[in-house]
């Protein structure tokens, strides 16, 4: 009887925090082009300031950043060797299909 309550209880906790697991996250998919001569810059570093957390994109200048703790005005910041640091403020709302350039 014991560890069926146990069970129902696991149960319970489960279904009560599993909604804000799952609506808190925000993913940000985009690419990284260059201004000037609209290509893919590669292996650029993308990282959100206030969560603290980065990747960087592939070959092609996509990338693909979870933030598992979404912060209100947060900025984004892109840098790569031979191109200037770029920050973009981003809302809590913004478009996850970005394309930084």
């Amino acid at each position: 009887m014991l560890n069926q309550a146990i069970l129902f209880m696991r149960i319970i906790l489960f279904f009560l925090f599993f909604p804000i697991v799952v609506f808190g996250q925000k993913t940000y998919k985009g690419v990284v082009i260059d201004k000037e001569n609209f290509l893919k810059v590669p292996y650029a570093t993308i990282g959100l300031c206030k969560e603290n957390i980065g990747i960087n994109a592939d070959e092609n200048g996509s990338f693909t950043l979870q933030s598992l703790k979404p912060e209100p005005n947060d900025t984004l910041i892109i840098s790569s060797v031979g191109f200037l640091t770029e920050r973009i403020p981003i809302s809590g709302n913004s478009d996850s299909n970005l394309q930084i350039r």
